[in-house]
């Protein structure tokens, strides 16, 4: 999922879950924000959408 600020790319998540019997109930997450958007509760309204 990606996060545009008029047009303007400022970050993304994405979740890659587990693959193996041991695993697959949990998953990774990886956020990046770009450094001018960061503290303004991006990564916040990205966790909740990933997670729904």
């Amino acid at each position: 999922m990606a996060v545009y600020v008029d047009q303007i790319f400022v970050g993304y998540v994405m979740a890659k879950r587990g693959t193996t019997t041991r695993t697959k109930h949990s998953a990774k997450l990886v956020i990046g924000i770009h450094e001018d958007y960061r503290v303004q509760g991006i990564v916040s309204l990205l966790l909740k959408e990933i997670i729904h």
